[in-house]
C-alpha cells in the first residue's frame, strides 16, 4: 500500500499536471470536472473547491487517497452513464493502456463540453511495459479522437515527454 501512495506522491509535482491545472484555470465558467481513469488525480486537488469534481476509475480508490472535495465513482467507463454533461473531462495517461482507445476516446466527447487528454509522447515501444499503444503521436491521437485538438502542448518530465491535447 505504501508503494501506491509513494507513486502518487512522487508524481504530484509533475510539469504536465501543472500545465493541465493552468489550462483548466484559464477556462472561464468551469463548474464541473471529471477525471476519467484518474484514481486520485493531483490535478483535482489543485483546483478551486467551488468546482464540482469527480474521479471515475474501474479500480477502487484506496481510503488514504480520498479527497473530501472529490466525488469518487467506481465504474467501467465503457458501461457507465454520466449523471450530467460535465464542463471539463480529463483523461490523463490512460489511453495508452487500452486495447481499444478509439471507443474510449470517443465516449469522452459525449461526457462533457471540453476534453483534455494527456498521453506519453513518442515513447518507444516497450519503454513502459504496461503501455500497449506506444509510440503515441499526433496521427494516432487523431485516429482515436476523430478530430483535431484546439491546442496541444508538449511537456517534459523526467527526460520523457507528454502531449496534452485540448478539445474545445
Amino acid at each position: 500500500m505504501s508503494q501506491v501512495k509513494g507513486y502518487y506522491n512522487s508524481r504530484k509535482e509533475f510539469n504536465y499536471y501543472k500545465k493541465i491545472v493552468e489550462i483548466v484555470n484559464d477556462i472561464s465558467d468551469v463548474s464541473s470536472i471529471i477525471d476519467i481513469g484518474g484514481r486520485k488525480s493531483p490535478v483535482l486537488e489543485k483546483l478551486d473547491s467551488s468546482i464540482y469534481k469527480s474521479s471515475l476509475d474501474v479500480t477502487s480508490i484506496l481510503p488514504y487517497l480520498k479527497d473530501p472535495d472529490v466525488v469518487y465513482i467506481k465504474a467501467d467507463f465503457f458501461t457507465w452513464t454520466p449523471d450530467k454533461n460535465y464542463d471539463v473531462v480529463l483523461c490523463l495517461q490512460v489511453l495508452e493502456h487500452l486495447d481499444n482507445p478509439k471507443e474510449f476516446a470517443l465516449k469522452l466527447f459525449s461526457t462533457g463540453k471540453i476534453v483534455i487528454i494527456s498521453l506519453p509522447y513518442k515513447w518507444r515501444e516497450g519503454f513502459c511495459s504496461c503501455h500497449v499503444q506506444d509510440p503515441v503521436d499526433e496521427n494516432k491521437i487523431k485516429e482515436w479522437t476523430q478530430r483535431e485538438p484546439s491546442s496541444t502542448y508538449i511537456v517534459r518530465d523526467l527526460k520523457a515527454d507528454r502531449i496534452i491535447c485540448v478539445y474545445l
